[in-house]
């Protein structure tokens, strides 16, 4: 089921609570559900948005049971945090090989490649995001998936298109029928309950996050 979106700009800020420990948390949560997975010698291909801090990258890269990792591919869609970040990635890379950094939409990525996907979009769901994720997902072979959105229903342009999902109200949608549409659209499947999380050590004024697992295929 896709439908197109009325025009929507989005407000997005910068990346600011990259060193959250309430963020650090979640990427902690991430890495155990892959490393403590009966499949985790089969993840050898990791699909990233890093902004420009790569905290995520870092872990994956520093793990020893993912020692057999060929590749992570990092992207960022924002040329300024973009550019930002490429003195670190240098850094990184000489210590890293398997790390590689590209200024793009992670959407035009072959997601078929990968084993692992981590979306951490912190955004709040659209009917264009929506797309995009079947979109790729559809193209995803086997693997985990990480989905990060925000909990918030105030600024999402999903509010209007409910009816469309069979969804009740904004909650009954992102508790329940996300999962569900994903699922039916894409064949991925809830590996554990949505992590919840707000970088309250940055900001008082943190949105609460959600990260959803899913596995295909596996």
């Amino acid at each position: 089921m896709q439908v197109k979106e009325r025009k929507y700009q989005e407000r997005v800020g910068r990346f600011v609570y990259a060193d959250a420990n309430e963020k650090q948390s979640c990427r902690e949560f991430k890495l155990n559900c892959i490393e403590n997975s009966k499949f985790s010698d089969d993840l050898n291909n990791f699909l990233t948005l890093s902004a420009d801090s790569f905290e995520f990258e870092q872990m994956i890269a520093l793990n020893s049971r993912f020692s057999k990792v060929a590749v992570i591919d990092s992207y960022e869609f924002d040329a300024e945090t973009y550019i930002n970040g490429l003195p670190k990635y240098k850094q990184l890379k000489k210590k890293h090989q398997i790390l590689n950094y590209k200024q793009g939409d992670i959407f035009n990525a072959e997601f078929e490649k990968y084993d692992v996907v981590d979306l951490d979009l912190c955004g709040s769901f659209t009917i264009d995001k929506l797309n995009n994720m079947v979109s790729a997902f559809q193209r995803f072979e086997k693997g985990f998936a990480f989905i990060t959105m925000t909990k918030n229903v105030r600024n999402s342009s999903l509010l209007e298109y409910l009816d469309v999902f069979g969804a009740k109200d904004y909650a009954h949608f992102r508790d329940k029928v996300f999962k569900n549409y994903m699922g039916e659209m894409c064949g991925l499947k809830q590996y554990v309950r949505p992590y919840c999380y707000a970088n309250k050590s940055k900001s008082a004024y943190a949105k609460e996050m959600m990260t959803y697992v899913f596995t295909k295929n596996l």
